[in-house]
């Protein structure tokens, strides 16, 4: 939960007119994730002197990881390079590479020279794996016990790297770094001082690999309900650890991620960005829906001599195009969402699609008696009756085809299931609809008349 309107206007209220001290005093009772959004709402002297302050409170990095990408960068361009070293040199190198993402190239350079060997080090590890894999998010900095120690050991051992990541689960290693097994901090307090960690280690511990994507990543804390979790290489060596709260923020990003890409827009496309940008982004995937509804104009030309014959035709055709479009975006939506939770494989996908034709079937039966029945009381014609009804039926299963197997093979090419998917589905169910249901009006035309 973001600060109340009322902390956000007395803080702003305080840089106005207020001394250091009580700003200082006033933020140290607010959370980071408070804090951030108040840099949207200040103009830019007020934003340097409230980074001022939190510098002196030692809170700014994790003000900072807090805000979205979008408005990070700005705040980033405020901040000179000696601050900003330091802001991400009290953050964990996970965090850390969020704020070094932000900035353009040439900068990311200069600031990694500036930053203390071990920092610079973390952080090059973690810009060696693919932006959206295990490894980019991963923390380098772990708390490994060895088979060997006792539980007084491992005490010793974790106070002594105190400032490291907080400690939820312990990882132990063997003598070659190998991961070997999982300790809860509550066993080992609960143990004897001479027990061996390999005593009482679990040998059941879920890792991945760094390069595994980061959907698959939360998937696998969802699935076994974890809050940490080991990354390994291919010969086991312990590299480091996601927690749960890095999760979290991946599925957050992921959702936001897939509606904005099934309405055919860029995740950076958010309400306070830039006008200019906002239309940059926009404008391909409405030349593309232009295009495709031009497209279904086209089709529906050429069906102009059967719809100046029949003018009831044309009295349906929205009906017929916004059913289907209806069915194709709820079956796109449901296997979209299946997709990013696991719960469709390659083997399964036929299975899938069969399923959501059946449901389009069963429907567009319902459906059509309906629409059917309806115009037939309503215009008196029992053959345009079951040309609707007919067309009910094709265009709703041909839609939930479509539906489930756009985002299937998006899937296979390895592209996102959602990525404008919604307007392909759309257009598709639009055109075939119009088709079909035209079509069919073409053959009955004699019967339809006027």
């Amino acid at each position: 939960m973001s600060a109340s309107p009322i902390k956000s206007k007395m803080i702003r209220r305080l840089l106005e007119v207020g001394s250091a001290d009580n700003i200082r005093k006033s933020l140290k009772k607010l959370h980071p994730a408070d804090i951030a959004p108040l840099f949207s709402e200040l103009p830019p002297s007020d934003r340097s002197r409230l980074i001022d302050i939190l510098f002196s409170l030692k809170k700014v990095g994790k003000v900072l990881k807090e805000m979205p990408e979008y408005f990070l960068r700005e705040i980033l361009h405020e901040i000179d390079d000696q601050k900003l070293v330091t802001a991400m040199n009290n953050l964990q190198p996970d965090d850390a590479l969020y704020l070094l993402e932000g900035i353009e190239e040439e900068r990311q350079k200069e600031l990694l020279q500036l930053l203390p060997h071990n920092t610079r080090n973390a952080l090059e590890q973690l810009t060696l794996y693919p932006e959206d894999s295990a490894g980019s998010m991963m923390n380098v900095s772990v708390v490994a016990l060895k088979e060997s120690m006792t539980a007084q050991d491992a005490i010793d051992h974790i106070r002594a790297n105190s400032e490291r990541m907080g400690i939820n689960y312990l990882f132990v290693v063997d003598d070659n770094q190998r991961l070997s097994g999982l300790l809860s901090l509550r066993d080992l307090l609960l143990a004897k001082q001479e027990t061996l960690i390999s005593d009482i280690m679990n040998l059941q511990v879920i890792s991945c690999e760094p390069t595994l994507d980061r959907e698959e990543v939360a998937q696998l804390f969802a699935q076994y309900n974890l809050l940490s979790m080991p990354v390994v290489d291919e010969n086991h060596k312990l590299l480091g650890a996601i927690t749960v709260d890095d999760v979290i923020d991946i599925i957050e990003e992921e959702a936001t991620e897939d509606i904005y890409y099934m309405a055919g827009l860029s995740e950076a496309d958010r309400a306070f960005s830039p006008l200019k940008e906002s239309v940059r982004r926009r404008l391909p995937w409405t030349a593309l829906n232009l295009a495709t509804a031009s497209l279904a104009a086209f089709v529906v030309g050429l069906f102009r001599d059967s719809i100046a014959e029949a003018v009831s035709l044309a009295v349906f055709m929205p009906v017929v195009a916004q059913m289907a479009g209806n069915v194709g975006i709820q079956t796109l939506t449901v296997i979209t969402r299946s997709i990013a939770l696991g719960e469709i494989e390659f083997s399964t996908a036929g299975k899938a699609i069969s399923k959501e034709m059946g449901s389009g079937l069963i429907i567009g039966l319902l459906a059509g008696v309906v629409i059917g029945a309806i115009s037939y009381l309503w215009m008196g014609n029992m053959y345009l009756g079951g040309v609707l009804a007919a067309a009910m039926v094709l265009t709703m299963v041909l839609a939930g085809t479509i539906g489930a197997l756009i985002p299937l093979m998006l899937r296979s090419f390895g592209f996102d299931p959602a990525l404008g998917s919604g307007v392909v589905v759309t257009s598709a169910s639009d055109i075939l609809s119009f088709v079909i249901y035209l079509g069919l009006g073409t053959l009955f035309l004699n019967q339809i008349g006027s």
